[in-house]
């Protein structure tokens, strides 16, 4: 991309609403999806779908090929449209640079029409290097997603606090109700429901894992009647002390956070978790593996990507995953330290699965995790374990 002179903090916060306020305004526009709100939001999946459109041209699926290259004509007619921060000559490279990628498109449909695999590889690689012009035409900042930008704000001093009672005693197998209210750390006032933003088609996620890192239940609390209780149940099959993390968005900042309580608190000793690194899991008749794209160990405090391919008992890809909590899967990774917990997505759309899934992982702090890979087939949850050493 192009080399701009560092913007300062306050900047690159103003760049990123202004961006976000011009996309918000703009709804009818172009439709690309709820997850592309900025500019870098088009860009990031601008980039993915580029790959794959390269991997789709080299082996003749020339459908799914033209669908790809329409789709990123879109994200790129997105860009433009919001390009508030750019003026003058930028401005004017960007238009025409828009201008060649619809003719290129064009061309490219006629030519996949006809069979023209040689004219057609040459139109793509045109193509290319006209999104690559158009980026090029942008801060860094404003290419960044709002996800990888949220990664670089400052940290949000939390604000929220689980009040619990910790039991003394579980039974393997048997069914615990949990209770708990969830308060400003401030005053200790009950948060409500409606101080709460929506986050994947809930208000609250409970994140529950025993010590050992061996047994995680994700749960979706509800609310009791009394003014900020909720209350859940789930199966703990150890005997061991459990955690409670809930994941929530307070209206108050806008930001995800996680507070955290003890569930359990046994006289028995507790199991270490085994700090092996386990690349591939199964779960009924499936199978996951995991491969790094960017180096691999990982590395603490920076954008770490991967790929989990999901396989079935003959070793073919899985294709038909159903929506799980409006994604196709939900990560989540434990450190060794028994609080510190990460919650993360897929980058590829549902569309664009195929057995595969694409993730980002951005460990705060180096040393061995657990992550809980869940998705969602014919009606079944099933959970992968994973584990992954952090250098």
């Amino acid at each position: 991309m192009s080399s701009f002179v560092n913007l300062s903090n306050i900047w690159l916060v103003c760049l990123f609403i202004l961006a976000f306020t011009a996309a918000a305004e703009k709804p009818a526009v172009l439709v690309c999806g709820a997850d592309v709100v900025t500019v870098g939001d088009a860009w990031t999946k601008i980039s993915l779908m580029r790959n794959e459109a390269d991997t789709l041209l080299m082996q003749g699926k020339m459908d799914t090929f033209t669908a790809k290259t329409t789709a990123i004509l879109v994200h790129l007619r997105f860009m433009e449209t919001n390009a508030i921060m750019l003026i003058g000559r930028r401005q004017r490279i960007l238009q025409r640079s828009l201008l060649s990628a619809e003719s290129l498109t064009d061309e490219i449909m006629r030519l996949a029409q006809e069979g023209e695999a040689r004219s057609l590889d040459e139109r793509w690689t045109e193509m290319k290097a006209v999104l690559q012009l158009a980026a090029a035409q942008f801060p860094d900042e404003a290419l960044m997603s709002t996800e990888r930008f949220a990664h670089l704000l400052p940290p949000v001093k939390p604000i929220l606090h689980i009040q619990m009672e910790p039991l003394t005693e579980l039974q393997p197998g048997k069914p615990v109700r949990l209770k708990f209210q969830i308060v400003y750390i401030q005053d200790l006032r009950p948060v409500a429901g409606e101080d709460l933003l929506l986050t994947h088609g809930a208000l609250l996620h409970a994140m529950i894992c025993d010590e050992s890192l061996t047994d995680y239940h994700h749960e979706h609390p509800e609310p009791t009647g009394k003014s900020g209780e909720w209350e859940l149940t789930f199966v703990p099959r150890l005997n061991q002390p459990y955690r409670l993390w809930i994941n929530a968005v307070p209206k108050e900042t806008g930001r995800e956070e996680f507070a955290m309580n003890q569930i359990s608190l046994l006289s028995n000793p507790s199991a270490a978790a085994k700090k092996e690194t386990v690349l591939a899991a199964n779960a009924a008749e499936l199978r996951a593996k995991m491969a790094w794209i960017t180096e691999s160990p990982p590395k603490a405090k920076a954008i770490n990507r991967a790929n989990l391919k999901i396989l079935d008992a003959a070793g073919d890809a899985v294709t038909d995953l159903e929506d799980y909590m409006e994604a196709q899967a939900h990560i989540v990774g434990i450190h060794e330290d028994f609080r510190t917990l990460l919650h993360v997505h897929p980058e590829n759309e549902r569309d664009e699965v195929g057995g595969e899934i694409r993730f980002s992982f951005n460990p705060p702090q180096a040393g061995f995790y657990r992550l809980f890979v869940q998705i969602k087939r014919q009606g079944v949850f099933l959970t992968f374990p994973f584990g992954i050493q952090v250098k």
